[in-house]
């Protein structure tokens, strides 16, 4: 990555981690939810923990230094990783599917590489193989419809009452 581009795609994963926030928690259509901070909470920890262990991982399978290039497709990673499950798992379960993402994105990146498929920004791994470890993760850490007290209520599902019994 060329020296001008580190900064503008710095400045591009924060903004989309910031997005983050607002995709997920809106999920709840209301902000004063009980689960907006739970939600919250979950985001952020999975993607810094997918940067921490993309960085991690990164360093010591290819350079032996840390890469932003890992550090932001780590962080995408996490919050891919936690989007289907953000506000149906525990905190520790968030923290073990960003990192779970987080190490995903560097095999992922190397097993692509592998087979000369050319993906210069890594959105392949990120969306693709996190996505699916993220659709695979609800099933295995989702502690059901309890875990926060907005899911159990009607304004969780206005129409048809709840829908997870």
């Amino acid at each position: 990555m060329f020296f001008i581009q580190s900064p503008i795609a710095t400045l591009g994963c924060l903004i989309l981690w910031f997005g983050w926030f607002g995709f997920n928690a809106g999920s709840t259509l209301e902000l004063n939810s009980p689960a907006v901070a739970h939600i919250l909470v979950n985001t952020l920890v999975a993607g810094a923990t997918g940067g921490i262990i993309g960085t991690l991982s990164a360093w010591f399978m290819f350079d032996n230094k840390p890469s932003l290039t890992f550090i932001i497709n780590g962080i995408l990673a996490g919050c891919v990783s936690i989007t289907a499950s953000c506000a149906y798992v525990h905190l520790l379960s968030a923290v073990f599917i960003g990192m779970v993402g987080g190490w995903f994105v560097v095999w992922a990146t190397d097993f692509i590489d592998r087979f000369g498929i050319d993906d210069p920004v890594g959105a392949i791994p990120v969306h693709l193989f996190c996505g699916f470890w993220g659709t695979l993760a609800v099933g295995f850490f989702s502690a059901g419809p309890g875990v926060v007290d907005w899911v159990i209520s009607e304004k969780a599902f206005p129409i048809g009452g709840n829908r997870l019994d």
